[in-house]
């Protein structure tokens, strides 16, 4: 917070900082930030309010199946998809012990 020098975004961040409605660069503005960020920001673009942290959250993921046309996060759907095999798993298990002489 004592530093006056411009901030630089991760350099683990590959895609610019965009709007989240649309998708208006928002590099210029995160580089004018000197001491701090500020919570929220106002597109110069489209004119949307939204929180500054949706600049550098990754976007939901969209899926196909059941969930068609909702977003979820990729934590939900890796847990999702964990617990589907988990259950595919106990399925099978329980199959093959019916099955057995």
């Amino acid at each position: 917070m004592g530093s006056k020098e411009p901030h630089k975004p991760a350099a683990k961040s590959k895609a610019p900082p965009r709007c989240p409605r649309c998708g208006y660069n928002q590099s210029g503005e995160v580089a004018s930030w000197v001491e701090s960020c500020p919570l929220r920001l106002r597109c110069p673009e489209c004119g949307v309010d939204f929180a500054t942290v949706r600049l550098f959250r990754p976007a939901p993921i969209a899926i196909a199946g059941p969930l068609a046309g909702r977003r979820i996060s990729g934590k939900l759907l890796i847990r999702t998809i964990i617990f589907g095999a988990f259950i595919l798993l106990v399925i099978v298990t329980a199959i093959q012990s019916a099955l057995a002489p």
